[in-house]
């Protein structure tokens, strides 16, 4: 009943974004390439050209949203990991506060049995 599920968390790696870059800018020079072309024999593909680079640039704003993204999910990770941590601190120093008090009052119930001892 109390377990927790397990949070997935989407992961975009340098690799994935480096691709995803790569093959937009060589999609966007092979049209501007074809357009080049096309153009040289007096055909007008100035707007699917200027809609490639629009894309392109898009594509590039994307990329940086995915990559601000996981930025925050490693910055949510570490302050989680943290507070473990600092729980898990938290829990040992009381353990060991509570431990101290038993062995003091365990030395203390001893003392008081040998006094009784030596003067009864």
């Amino acid at each position: 009943m109390g377990e927790r599920k397990k949070k997935r968390s989407f992961k975009i790696t340098d690799d994935t974004l480096t691709s995803i870059v790569i093959y937009s800018l060589l999609f966007c020079a092979v049209v501007t390439v074809v357009g080049m072309v096309l153009g040289a024999f007096d055909h007008d593909v100035s707007s699917i050209v200027d809609s490639t680079h629009r894309v392109f640039g898009t594509e590039l704003g994307i990329c940086g949203l995915l990559k601000s993204y996981e930025r925050w999910v490693a910055a949510q990770d570490r302050r989680a990991e943290e507070r473990r941590q600092r729980e898990n601190k938290d829990q040992q120093e009381k353990e060991a506060y509570v431990e101290g008090m038993r062995k003091n009052e365990t030395e203390r119930n001893n003392s008081s049995y040998s006094t009784e001892s030596a003067y009864g």
